[in-house]
């Protein structure tokens, strides 16, 4: 008895086109034809070059994904991630310095400034001014930033939500009113 995979694919040698035939999962002849210009669509007879070129293309991709700017600062968010700063910090009309100084217009301020409340030595002549930049270093690492602060918090380590902490910290002005 002569099983279908015993028989050899059929060509077409003359015209120069070739019929393929799959055969155990492995794209021998896959019953395709070749194209016109001689290149087979059979994906067993692709190129190396194909998936070098694919693979390129892929990694342009990732790249371009990765360096894609991040998103936009969230206040809203922001005030959801500083949950974890309220157990030391207050902001708002009514803040009051507890554990740590209240943080009203602390976008902007010098380290070591709120009235009323006694700082590290390391905080007051750290000579910081909390921009946005010193706070995104900051706040995800407080000790290696100002050595020998009080501040024994661990830090925010997700850098999205630094950011959206700093964007709920700039709505507050000194005075603790939201400023427009």
């Amino acid at each position: 008895m002569v099983r279908k995979s015993d028989i050899p694919a059929p060509t077409s040698r003359a015209a120069g086109i070739d019929i393929c035939r799959r055969r155990g999962g492995r794209f021998v002849n896959c019953g395709r034809r070749a194209t016109d210009s001689g290149v087979a669509t059979c994906p067993g007879n692709r190129a190396k070059g194909d998936l070098v070129l694919r693979s390129i293309f892929a990694g342009l991709f990732l790249a371009a994904i990765a360096t894609a700017p991040a998103v936009a600062q969230d206040p809203a968010a922001g005030e959801k991630a500083f949950v974890v700063c309220r157990a030391c910090h207050q902001i708002g009309p009514s803040a009051k310095n507890l554990v740590g100084p209240e943080l009203n217009g602390v976008v902007g301020r010098k380290a070591g400034t709120v009235p009323g409340y006694t700082y590290s030595q390391a905080n007051l002549h750290s000579g910081l001014t909390w921009d946005e930049t010193t706070l995104e270093t900051y706040l995800p690492s407080p000790q290696t930033i100002v050595k020998g602060t009080k501040m024994i918090f661990p830090g925010v380590k997700d850098p999205q939500k630094v950011k959206d902490i700093i964007a709920f910290l700039k709505q507050f002005g000194p005075d603790g009113q939201k400023v427009q």
